[in-house]
C-alpha cells in the first residue's frame, strides 16, 4: 500500500498536472467562492468540525466520543478521538466531493464543510492516522491563481505536538478578528449542542490566554431523559422522543434528493427534545429559537420554528448550514413527522404523574411572521396540525385525573376551582352531563389560546347568580363552610356584584341592576336586595317598642346568615352587593319618611312633629315634607318660612304683621332641644324646602302695609292701584283737606337707588302738571329694621323717562317717618 506521505504527494502532483486546463481556473474561482461566500460566519467551521468528529465516531463501538478546542491568539487546535483519516478521507478533503453515505447515517454529504476553515485560517494542518499535511496559501507567490485550498502539502514538522491516537486540526488565525470571533462563538456553545449527537459525549474548550476551561458533557440517557452538564452548573435534563419513519414513495421520487444524496435513504428518525427543570417538571423552552430550535444533527441557528421544544431530523439545508430548504418535499415530510412524533409524546405525557397536566404549555407556539421557513414550512406542517389535534383530542387535564376534549372541559375562575365539582356542571350549563372540571393545578396562562378558547369558562358571577346551584349546595353536609369560602373568594376579587352590562342595538354597553344570591339566616337562598345585615341596632330596637309599624317592618326583613357576618365579609356585602344594613337611617327612610312626605295624607300635628323629630336624626332627607306652622296649620315645607327661633338670615317674624301671608315653622320642633342643636334643625328644614329668605312679592307686600300703617295719621281710605298699571300703587285721602294723594311705594332690603319705570314716570309728571300730589314712599331695611321715606316731588330729583333717584337724593329731598 502507498505510504501516507507518498499518497499526499501523489494527490498534489495530480492537481498540479491540471495547471494548464480550464478545470484549474474554475477550481480557483469555485474554491474562493465556497470558502468566502457560502460560509457567512467566520466561526462556522466549529460546527463543521463537530459534524466531522461525529461522523468519524459513528462507526466506532465506543460511546465516549471526545473533542477539544484549544485557543490562543495565534491559532485554534481541535482534537477528537474519532476514527482516523483513511485514504478515502484524504482524497475527499483534497477535493470538492464527499465520500460520506447519508443512507448509512453520516451527517455530511456535499464535501465542502471543511472549506469553512479557510474563513479563519490560511494554513490549516491535519494530523490523523499517519497523515500529516496542510493547505497553505503562504506557499505560493500568486495564491489568487492557485487552488491552494485543495493542494495538500506534507508536514514533516508540525507547528506543535500532536497525539497519534487523535485526529488533530491546527488552524493558525489569519487575523486577530478571526481569533476574537472564534473565541466568541466557542463561548456561545452550550449543552444543547449534544442533544442530538449520537457519538460525541464530551466537549472541552480551553482558553490558553485566560486559563479558563469549559467542559460540556452528555451524561447519558435513561428512560427517555437525557442529562447534559456544563462545568459545575447543575445538570440540565431533556425528555427525548424519537420516531422512525419510512420515506414515502412520493418523497423518495423527488429529483432534488439526488443532489442531496438521499435517493437511497429508506428511513429517517425525527427526534424531539422537551425541557425539564430541576424539579423534574416539564417546561417550555422559551429561548428555543436562540438555541437553534431546529437541528439537522447540529443546530441551524438562523431558523425559527416557533416551537417551545427542539426538533432534530435529517433536514436538508443550504451549504452554509444557516437556513433550511423550506420548499423541499423531504423537509416538509420530516416536519410533518415531527408533528406526529409530538402527538406520540403527548400520549406519553398523559401517562406521567406530573407531566400529564404540564404538557400543554410546551405547545404554546410563538409565531415568526415574515419569515418564509415559518410561514411556508413550520406553520402549515407543524403548528396547524398539532393545534388541530389538541383541539379535538382527549388532551385537557381534568380534576379527576383523566383527559377530555377541550370542548368538554370547564375552567373555573380563580378560587372557584376549589368550590365546584363535576356534579355542579349540569346546573351551570343547562343539563350538559358530559362536562368535566379542569385540573385545578393547570397554569392556564401557558396554555395555547387556540386550545383555551375551546374550553368552557365559569365565572364567579355565573355561580352567585345561579339559584338552583346554590339551592343544591344548601342540602350538602357542611354547606355553611362552602358558602363562607365562596363569599370570601368573591371578597378577594376586585369585582362589584351590583350591576351587570348588556349591549344595546347600537353596540353600546348599558348597566343594569343584577343582585346576586346569598344565604339567609333561615338557610334559604335569597336575592341580595332582599337580605339585610344584622344585628339590629339598639336605637332601632327602641323605636320598635314605641312604634308598631317599626316592629312590623323588622319582622319582614330577612337577615343574612350570621356565619357570613365577619368584619371582612360585612364590608364586601355592604360595599359590593345589594345586601344592606338595618340601621336608623333605613328605618327613617322606610317608616317615617313615607308618613311625612307631601304625597301622603298628613298625620295630626303632634304625630307629624314626632315623626319629623325622628326623621331629623336619621339620613340626609331632601324630600318635600309636611310641616306644622305656628298657627297649628299643616303645610308643605316649601310654603313655609323659618321663624326667629331658628335664627334665619332674614327674620321676617319680627314684623310679622306686615307679612300676614307668611307661615312660620312651629317652634314645637325645638321643644327640649339644646341651643347647640338648633343649627342642625335649621339645616334640616332648609334641605326639605323651608325658606329663610323672601323674594320681591313678599318685600312689596311688606312695604305696602308698612306705609299704610305709618301714614295712618295723615292719610285715610287707601285704595290699592298696583294691579291696574296706572303708574302708582295706592290712592289715599289727605285727612286735613280731603284731597287725593297718589302714592308709589318702593320696598328694599337695603338702602339703595330706586327707579320709577313703566307708567310710573308719566304718572308722576302728569300729577305735577296738574298740581296733584304724587308721593314716592321708600321702605328700606325690610324685614327687620324698616324705615319710611316720603318724597313729595320725586320727578324733580330724578332723571327723565325712567326716573332713577339716588340714595343721597331721596334722603335729602324726603322726610323720614319711623
Amino acid at each position: 500500500m502507498v505510504q501516507p506521505k507518498a499518497y499526499v504527494e501523489e494527490i498534489q502532483q495530480q492537481i498540479y498536472d491540471s495547471r494548464n486546463t480550464r478545470l484549474w481556473v474554475d477550481s480557483v474561482h469555485m474554491l474562493a467562492t465556497i470558502s468566502e461566500s457560502i460560509f457567512s460566519r467566520s466561526a462556522h467551521f466549529i460546527l463543521e468540525l463537530l459534524q466531522n468528529a461525529e461522523d468519524a465516531g459513528s462507526t466506532q463501538n465506543t460511546n465516549l466520543g471526545k473533542i477539544e478546542f484549544r485557543t490562543s491568539p495565534d491559532r485554534v487546535k481541535v482534537s477528537h478521538n474519532g476514527s482516523p483519516f483513511t485514504y478515502s478521507d484524504v482524497d475527499a478533503i483534497c477535493g470538492i466531493r464527499s465520500n460520506k453515505k447519508p443512507e448509512e447515517g453520516t451527517l455530511g454529504y456535499l464535501g465542502i464543510g471543511f472549506k469553512s476553515v479557510f474563513k479563519v485560517s490560511n494554513r490549516p494542518e491535519i494530523h490523523s492516522g499517519g497523515f500529516h499535511f496542510k493547505f497553505a496559501k503562504t506557499a505560493y507567490t500568486d495564491p489568487e491563481n492557485q487552488p491552494w485550498q485543495i493542494i495538500p502539502i506534507w508536514v514533516d514538522h508540525s507547528l506543535e505536538s500532536t497525539e497519534d491516537a487523535l485526529t488533530t486540526f491546527i488552524l493558525p488565525f489569519r487575523s486577530s478578528d478571526a481569533y476574537h470571533q472564534t473565541l466568541e462563538e466557542l463561548r456561545k456553545l452550550d449543552v444543547h449542542v449534544f442533544l442530538f449527537l449520537r457519538w460525541l459525549r464530551k466537549l472541552t474548550i480551553i482558553d490558553e490566554v485566560s486559563g479558563q476551561t469549559k467542559v460540556i458533557e452528555n451524561l447519558g440517557e435513561r428512560d427517555n431523559i437525557i442529562t447534559l452538564k456544563k462545568d459545575r452548573d447543575e445538570p440540565q435534563c431533556f425528555a427525548i422522543f424519537r420516531r422512525d419513519s419510512l420515506v414515502p414513495e412520493e418523497v423518495a421520487s423527488d429529483p432534488a434528493l439526488e443532489f442531496y444524496k438521499r435517493q437511497k435513504v429508506k428511513q429517517r428518525q425525527v427526534v424531539l427534545a422537551f425541557g425539564i427543570d430541576d424539579s423534574v417538571n416539564l417546561k417550555p423552552i422559551d429561548d428555543a429559537s436562540a438555541l437553534g430550535s431546529v437541528a439537522s444533527f447540529l443546530p441551524l441557528l438562523e431558523e425559527r420554528s416557533g416551537a417551545k421544544f427542539l426538533i432534530q431530523a435529517d433536514f436538508l439545508v443550504q451549504p452554509g448550514r444557516e437556513a433550511i430548504q423550506y420548499e423541499l418535499s423531504w423537509n416538509r415530510w420530516l416536519v410533518s413527522e415531527a408533528a406526529e412524533a409530538a402527538k406520540e409524546a403527548i400520549n406519553e405525557f398523559k401517562k406521567h404523574p406530573k407531566w400529564n397536566r404540564q404538557f400543554l404549555s410546551v405547545f404554546n407556539f410563538e409565531p415568526h411572521w415574515g419569515q418564509a421557513p415559518f410561514e411556508k414550512l413550520f406553520r402549515p406542517c407543524l403548528h396547524e396540525p398539532l393545534i388541530s389535534y389538541l383541539q379535538s383530542a382527549d388532551i385537557y387535564p381534568t380534576s379527576s385525573g383523566t383527559h377530555v376534549k377541550p370542548e368538554l372541559a370547564v375552567q373555573p375562575e380563580g378560587k372557584l376551582k376549589e368550590l365546584l365539582d363535576d356534579a355542579d356542571l349540569p346546573l351551570i350549563f343547562f343539563g350538559e352531563t358530559d362536562l368535566c372540571l379542569a385540573d385545578p393545578n393547570l397554569n392556564i396562562d401557558m396554555i395555547p389560546d387556540e386550545v383555551l378558547n375551546c374550553v368552557k369558562r365559569v365565572s364567579f358571577k355565573q355561580v352567585v347568580h345561579n339559584k338552583p346551584l346554590l339551592d343544591s349546595k344548601t342540602k350538602a353536609k357542611g354547606h355553611i363552610g362552602w358558602f363562607i369560602k365562596l363569599y370570601s373568594a368573591l371578597a378577594e376579587t376586585d369585582q362589584s356584584f351590583k350591576y351587570d352590562n348588556w349591549r344595546d342595538s347600537r353596540g353600546r354597553f348599558r348597566a343594569y341592576e343584577s343582585p346576586i344570591y346569598v344565604l339567609s339566616v333561615n338557610g334559604t337562598i335569597e336575592s341580595a336586595n332582599k337580605v339585610y345585615l344584622g344585628p339590629v341596632p339598639r336605637e332601632v330596637l327602641q323605636l320598635r317598642k314605641q312604634f308598631p309599624v317599626v316592629d312590623g317592618l323588622l319582622c319582614s326583613y330577612k337577615l343574612i346568615h350570621p356565619k357570613l357576618q365577619s368584619p371582612r365579609l360585612e364590608d364586601f356585602f355592604e360595599e359590593r352587593t345589594h345586601v344592606q344594613r338595618i340601621d336608623y337611617d333605613r328605618i327613617c327612610r322606610e317608616v317615617f319618611l313615607p308618613k311625612v312626605v307631601i304625597n301622603s295624607v298628613p298625620p295630626p300635628p303632634s304625630e307629624l312633629i314626632a315623626y319629623t323629630r325622628l326623621l331629623q336624626k336619621g339620613p340626609a332627607v331632601h324630600d318635600r315634607i309636611w310641616v306644622v306652622t305656628k298657627g297649628e296649620n299643616i303645610k308643605p315645607s316649601e310654603q313655609t318660612f323659618l321663624g326667629a327661633g331658628y335664627s334665619p338670615s332674614e327674620n321676617w317674624e319680627k314684623n310679622a304683621k306686615y307679612c300676614p301671608q307668611m307661615d312660620f315653622v312651629s317652634t314645637q320642633y325645638l321643644s327640649g332641644v339644646p341651643q347647640a342643636e338648633v343649627p342642625a334643625w335649621k339645616e334640616f328644614f332648609q334641605r326639605v324646602g323651608v325658606k329663610e329668605q323672601a323674594d320681591n312679592p313678599y318685600v312689596a307686600t311688606f312695604a305696602m302695609l308698612f306705609v299704610e300703617g305709618k301714614m295712618a295719621s295723615e292719610l285715610v281710605d287707601f285704595i290699592p292701584k298696583d294691579r291696574q298699571k296706572q303708574g302708582y300703587d295706592r290712592e289715599a285721602t289727605r285727612s286735613t283737606d280731603g284731597s287725593t294723594v297718589y302714592i308709589e311705594i318702593k320696598g328694599q332690603k337695603k338702602h339703595g337707588p330706586v327707579e320709577l319705570d313703566g307708567n310710573e314716570p308719566k304718572a308722576a309728571t302728569d300729577a305735577k302738571k296738574k298740581n296733584q300730589p304724587f308721593w314716592l314712599c321708600i321702605v328700606p331695611g325690610i324685614p327687620e329694621n324698616p324705615e319710611l321715606w316720603v318724597i313729595e316731588d320725586p320727578i324733580s330729583i330724578g332723571a327723565y323717562n325712567v326716573v332713577t333717584i339716588d340714595v343721597s337724593n331721596w334722603k335729602m329731598a324726603g322726610r323720614r317717618l319711623v
